[in-house]
């Protein structure tokens, strides 16, 4: 039987301006307006689908911080009924005495700090890194497994040795991530360059050939499991890395309602990497977005449909190199 692996998105509000992030390219029209609650959460994952068919689920999303939501801690524990559970934060929400009762599920949560240099936050903009520490412990000494992800970028690289002893004493465990490729249109004036990574230099370390890379799609399973990604909005994605160009491409439904898609709206730098252009005839041509909507169907019912069974089967047949990037095992 398949095993899913479900990234949740529980809300589409934050409390930051981090640059790279996919909420700086949203109309604000669709920000800020939903915190999905714990019935709706049952709603779209029933207690019998995730016993029989999930294997972890990552409250995390491409536009929000979840811990805003305000049914966030009661999600967390009917999630834990019947599933694993993995939570990406940026730390600096809420108060201790939050993070403690958090911390007492014993869940596991991710924090990424940006800088500890006074007045550096560069990239977690609006971010408190005291508050992010303080947050971090109280979380960790009531019982939560904290874990201190560290993202190299030019400002904060120099702080490895320093935040991993900071890590080390509040007992969460550190672990280096490789910054990403940043795009053209980051202000100047915020004075963020990555650590010179790109696309090109990608493919030259793994040393493959950009044209030509051998790919296996995790949609598949190939990576040992299968991932579905479920938006604030209840729409049920086949990749978490859809979202990102459909609040482009269907603005108008997020925003009013209007199912009809519009491919000129795709971000232009992302065109070269996006394999929308493929997926969205397909939706189009088997009941359009409305199709993939947890409010309209249940996850059994669009996981079975020949709609979802099209897009798992052709998002990645397409000669681009975004699957390449993100989702290859060379």
């Amino acid at each position: 039987m398949v095993k899913w692996r479900v990234r949740l998105e529980v809300g589409n509000y934050c409390n930051l301006k981090c640059p790279f992030c996919a909420r700086e390219e949203v109309d604000r029209n669709i920000l800020n307006t939903i915190h999905l609650s714990l019935d709706t959460i049952k709603k779209f994952l029933p207690e019998t689908f995730l016993l029989n068919n999930v294997d972890r689920v990552f409250l995390s999303g491409a536009v929000a911080e979840p811990t805003l939501n305000p049914d966030f801690i009661d999600i967390v524990k009917y999630l834990m009924l019947y599933s694993s559970v993995n939570i990406d934060s940026n730390g600096s929400t809420r108060n201790i005495e939050w993070w403690k009762e958090l911390g007492k599920t014993g869940v596991h949560c991710d924090f990424a700090p940006d800088s500890i240099k006074p007045n550096n936050n560069k990239y977690r903009i609006n971010s408190n890194t005291d508050k992010v520490i303080e947050n971090i412990k109280a979380f960790t000494d009531a019982g939560g497994k904290s874990f201190w992800k560290h993202i190299s970028y030019s400002h904060n690289e120099d702080e490895v040795e320093d935040q991993k002893k900071i890590s080390d004493s509040i007992g969460s465990k550190f672990y280096f991530m490789q910054s990403r490729p940043i795009p053209k249109n980051l202000k100047n004036d915020i004075n963020f360059t990555a650590s010179s990574i790109n696309k090109k230099n990608i493919y030259h370390q793994l040393n493959i050939d950009e044209k030509s890379p051998k790919h296996y799609c995790k949609l598949f399973g190939s990576a040992g499991h299968y991932l579905l990604e479920i938006s604030p909005e209840g729409i049920l994605y086949p990749c978490c890395r859809m979202p990102r160009e459909f609040y482009h491409v269907y603005k108008n439904f997020f925003i009013s309602g209007d199912t009809k898609p519009n491919l000129n709206l795709i971000n232009e730098e992302h065109k070269i990497i996006s394999f929308i252009e493929t997926i969205v005839p397909l939706i189009e041509k088997n009941g359009g977005i409305q199709s993939l909507s947890l409010h309209n169907y249940s996850i059994e019912e669009i996981l079975n449909s020949s709609l979802y069974s099209n897009l798992l089967t052709n998002s990645w047949k397409f000669e681009g190199s975004f699957c390449h990037i993100f989702c290859g095992d060379y």
